[in-house]
This record gives structure tokens, C-alpha cells and sequence, in this order.
């Protein structure tokens, strides 16, 4: 968008030049009449000096002196006035130039935040303004191999949104920059909230001390999360690295699951394995277990 200032300068420009060149015509003008002038007065003294002899001749040299004076005042203030007329003609033709040019730099940008927010399926809008076609053009064959050689933000969002996992993707440091909807419903935040947010803020105090990344890069493992609400959930973590080019760390992405259900199961399991389901008297195996 051209700012005012710009348009401003421009239009001043353009007038000051106008007037530059009107006092300029005016100024040649007014030179060669007053040359003008001078051999006019000694035809005009000649003129006078036959009036003088004939008395036929006052009638017509009068009227040749009006005209000529006549001519000649309004020869100067003509020129100054379709000068000025011209040159306010000349600023409103750039102001309505340069408006469109601005309407046509104003479409530019906002197919360009578009296109930076991941809208490649849009094509870039054709002006008509010849001063900004090939920026148009630019545009438009940076839009079509965006749209061919990346996945749109709205495409990502959905293929972790479609995921049943919570999904993590956090800075080398452990803070979190994008979660999916699965993670916001396990940890009781809107998934644009937990952004921002370091992992470690994420486990249950009593079971940071033993939550160690390098081992969970090597085998996925188990861990306790703490949930907005204060409530504690065991959840599966696996962690992968997030690799940029050349081989640099760019983070990781963490994939939890609540695994409620089956620690649950697990533990009726232990149960029935060492208590009678009739008389929950144990059973041989847990006399063997409290043995040893």
C-alpha cells in the first residue's frame, strides 16, 4: 500500500512541476510581447504622426491601440490560467492513478498473508494495472508451486486432528508448539492453550523425577500426566525425533495414550491370579509371593 506521505510528494510533485512550467511559458510570453510592445509603440508614434496630417485617421488608430492592449492582457492571463487548469488536471490524474495502483498493491498483500497462512488453492487476482502484472504474475507461479510442493496448515490440521492419539510436537527445549484435539481432550485445555506450555508442566509432580526423555527415545514407556482439573491419568508416551535439514534437531513429537482402562485390567488380573474370586482368600500363588 503506498502511504499517504508517498501520494502526498507525488502530487506535489506533479503540481510543482506544472507551475514550474506555466510561469516559465507565462515568463517567454511576457518577454517577446513586451518586444512585441516596443516595435508596436514606435508604429503606433508613426500612426500618431500621420493622425497629425489627416484627422480620418484618429478613428482607426484608436481602435488598433485597444485591440492591440487588449490582446495582449488577456494573451498572458489565458496562458496563466489554462496552466494552473492543467496542472490541477495533471495532479488528479496521478491521485486517481496512484488510488488504483494502491487498490491493486492492497489485493497483492492479502493474497500474500493468504498465501503465507497455507491458501494455495486461491488463485492471485488479475488487476488489470500494468504497473504491478508482473508482481500479479510472481505471485501466481510462487502460489501454483507452493500448491504443489507443500501441505496446506488446514491439510495438517486435520490429518492430527484425525489421529485418536494425543499428539505433541515440542522445541528441543520441551515446550509445546502444536497439539491436536485428542491432546486437548486428555489434558482438559484447548489445544491452542497448550502451546506455549513446557512438557514437564504436563507430568504429575510425583513422577517428574523419574521421567527421563533419553530413555523414552530408545523404547516407548509410561508415565502420569496431571490434567487441568488436578486429575492424574497414566498415559503410554512415545517420542520421536523431529529432524530439519542437514540432519538438525528441530524437536520431538511426543504420541500419548490413556491407558486407564488397561492398568485397570491389569490389576484384576494380578487379582484374580492370587485371590479366590469366591472367598477372596488367597490363593497359592500369593502364599508363594509373600514367601519370597
Amino acid at each position: 500500500m503506498v502511504g499517504p506521505g508517498l501520494k502526498l510528494r507525488y502530487i506535489l510533485a506533479v503540481l510543482l512541476v506544472g507551475a514550474l512550467l506555466t510561469a516559465g511559458v507565462a515568463a517567454s510570453v511576457y518577454l517577446a510581447e513586451h518586444a512585441e510592445r516596443r516595435e508596436l509603440a514606435s508604429v503606433e508614434r508613426e500612426l500618431r504622426a500621420l493622425a497629425a496630417t489627416d484627422p480620418r485617421l484618429d478613428g482607426p488608430h484608436d481602435r488598433l491601440r485597444d485591440v492591440v492592449e487588449q490582446g495582449y492582457d488577456d494573451r498572458v492571463a489565458s496562458i496563466a490560467i489554462s496552466g494552473i487548469l492543467l496542472t490541477l488536471a495533471a495532479g488528479l490524474v496521478i491521485f486517481l492513478l496512484m488510488r488504483r495502483i494502491d487498490r491493486a498493491l492492497n489485493s497483492l498483500m492479502d493474497n500474500a498473508k493468504s498465501i503465507g497462512l497455507g491458501g494455495h488453492t486461491e488463485p492471485v487476482g488479475v488487476s488489470g494495472v500494468a504497473e504491478v502484472a508482473a508482481l500479479e504474475r510472481s505471485l501466481e507461479q510462487m502460489r501454483q508451486a507452493l500448491a504443489t510442493t507443500t501441505i496446506s496448515r488446514d491439510y495438517l490440521d486435520d490429518v492430527l486432528n484425525g489421529i485418536s492419539d494425543a499428539v505433541l510436537v515440542t522445541t528441543p527445549g520441551g515446550t509445546v508448539q502444536t497439539a491436536n484435539a485428542a491432546a486437548g481432550a486428555l489434558f482438559g485445555l484447548p489445544e491452542q492453550e497448550l502451546a506455549g506450555v513446557t512438557f514437564s508442566e504436563l507430568i504429575a509432580p510425583d513422577h517428574l523425577a523419574a521421567f527421563d526423555f533419553a530413555k523414552l527415545k530408545a523404547e516407548p514407556g509410561e508415565t502420569v500426566i496431571r490434567t487441568e482439573r488436578g486429575q492424574t491419568i497414566p498415559a503410554s508416551i512415545h517420542v520421536s525425533p523431529l529432524s530439519g535439514q542437514a540432519g538438525s534437531n528441530r524437536g520431538r513429537i511426543l504420541v500419548l495414550r490413556n491407558i486407564t482402562d488397561r492398568k485397570r485390567a491389569e490389576r484384576r488380573i494380578r487379582y484374580l491370579a492370587r485371590f479366590d474370586t469366591l472367598t477372596k482368600m488367597p490363593n497359592r500363588m500369593q502364599f508363594q509371593h509373600l514367601l519370597h
